[in-house]
């Protein structure tokens, strides 16, 4: 009899055990976020008998990292927490200044504010290999948000003007992008 009472308290136990072990699975299904920088190569190449203008663009798929490819039909909201470059390569005399705009782009119509960049000094960065963090605004982070929702792609663009000739640089261009996931 002792023995039929021990029994039924340990399974007693044991299912009190399983379910709670089953309840913190809801745990699993609690919303989180995936954040993710996305690197291209935007390139100023301006040569000895071009005019003194460059323009680049590259395009972002988030569907190629697979964190965001395997949960997008559960993301709520994306958010553009920064955006910036860096210098990678550069061939050119010293004090070559650029000046221009980086924008995002989608379908070709532009996405957001135009952000601007006066006097930079292509040189000067290749020798630090400072990060260059770019003024995003609130109206931009917005609508780039918007177009990724509905089809995770976004183009970033650059045009502008150097002050000489030639010079080629390699701007390593990040976007850092968070997901939240909803169940």
């Amino acid at each position: 009899m002792k023995n039929n009472a021990l029994k039924s308290t340990f399974l007693l136990l044991f299912l009190g055990a399983i379910i709670l072990n089953f309840s913190n699975c809801n745990k699993i299904l609690d919303a989180f976020d995936i954040d993710a920088s996305f690197s291209k190569t935007l390139t100023i190449d301006v040569g000895p008998d071009d005019e003194l203008i460059f323009e680049d663009e590259e395009e972002i798929d988030l569907s190629n990292n697979e964190d965001f490819n395997n949960n997008k039909d559960q993301i709520d909201k994306f958010t553009l927490k920064e955006l910036n470059y860096m210098v990678e390569y550069y061939e050119g005399d010293p004090g070559i200044y650029g000046s221009g705009t980086v924008v995002f782009l989608s379908n070709g119509n532009q996405v957001g504010d135009a952000i601007a960049q006066s006097d930079v000094d292509f040189h000067a960065l290749s020798l630090t290999a400072e990060t260059v963090v770019l003024p995003v605004t609130e109206n931009t982070k917005d609508a780039v948000a918007e177009v990724l929702k509905n089809n995770m792609k976004i183009t970033v663009a650059m045009m502008g003007t150097v002050t000489n000739k030639p010079v080629y640089v390699d701007l390593k261009v990040t976007a850092v992008i968070k997901a939240k996931v909803q169940p």
